[in-house]
């Protein structure tokens, strides 16, 4: 039978505890997940996540998507329309943007169902080549657009969730392949700089909306609380950070520290939208199951904060 999830086994010498856990390993993948949902299983499955699954490779790589995550975009939506923003211009920005999936995305649903409001964006990425093909707005039909750079892996095919219908609503045909629309890629720059310089901010300015998404989770836990704290100085007050692929134990110790409003709309439905992340607890980057008796689920769940 073919197992369900990608496993890389920990690199710990081999011991009785680490045969255990395969066993289980081998047990649970082979179980349906209407048993290993049940509340029973969810401590047993912390256990193994955090003693050997978290351990595992984190080897960064260029891999997005377009129209990953639709619900927690819409959500966006009904709060801007809903009146979050006195000003009609909204500035957004994109760190860890890879090659611009996810930013085009978000400003395909923003300025279809915004109306009323003009959207000034930047995509900011620590790789130049991954910012010069968001820039460019240019994709292939049939396989990523980015090539594996120093200790990054190639993406994947940004396009491989994508209906057909989806793809003449985002793009035009060009002969190397598809374009975005003018219209999604208006008044977006791209700048290439780490998450963790000091010039962030400077560089970038303060935004209402922040997507940090994807990018901070390979990251040694030190160095991503360091990146997180960088990346929030760019969120304006009574501004949105939308914040996923991060090590929630991070997340939480980050996002307790400041004054921050989880928005409870649809968090559900978002946190299990991405099916990249399934695999939980034998995927190092899979969602660990909501478990509201923590004290601080709302913070550990949700994906949108406002930042007071």
């Amino acid at each position: 039978m073919t197992e369900k999830y990608e496993y890389i086994e920990h690199s710990e010498p081999k011991s009785l505890l680490s045969f255990i856990s395969r066993v289980i390993r081998f047990i649970w993948v082979r179980t349906p997940s209407s048993i290993t949902d049940k509340k029973i299983f969810l401590p047993i499955g912390k256990y193994f996540y955090s003693h050997f699954t978290k351990f595992q490779s984190r080897d960064q790589s260029h891999s997005t998507f377009f129209l990953r995550n639709i619900p927690q975009t819409k959500t966006l939506v009904g709060l801007i329309n809903g009146g979050s923003f006195s000003n009609t211009t909204v500035k957004v920005a994109s760190i860890g943007c890879s090659t611009g999936a996810e930013l085009y995305s978000n400003l395909y649903f923003l300025k279809k169902m915004c109306l009323d409001y003009k959207f000034l964006s930047v995509g900011v990425d620590i790789s130049d080549g991954v910012v010069e093909i968001a820039r460019e707005g240019l994709y292939s039909l049939e396989r990523a657009s980015s090539t594996g750079q120093g200790s990054y892996y190639e993406g994947e095919f940004e396009l491989s969730q994508l209906k057909d219908e989806e793809v003449s609503d985002l793009f035009d045909m060009d002969a190397h392949g598809v374009r975005i629309k003018p219209w999604i890629r208006s008044d977006t720059s791209w700048t290439c700089m780490s998450a963790a310089s000091s010039k962030l901010l400077k560089e970038v300015g303060k935004r209402d909306i922040v997507f940090a998404k994807n990018f901070l989770g390979p990251m040694d836990s030190h160095f991503a609380e360091e990146c997180l704290l960088n990346v929030l100085t760019l969120v304006k007050k009574g501004g949105y950070l939308v914040l996923d692929g991060v090590d929630l134990d991070v997340k939480c110790r980050v996002l307790s520290s400041i004054d921050v409003k989880p928005i409870l709309n649809n968090y559900e439905t978002i946190y299990k939208e991405d099916k990249t992340k399934e695999g939980w607890p034998w995927v190092r980057w899979s969602h660990e199951p909501i478990d509201t008796t923590r004290s601080d689920w709302r913070i550990r769940y949700c994906t949108i904060f406002l930042v007071n």
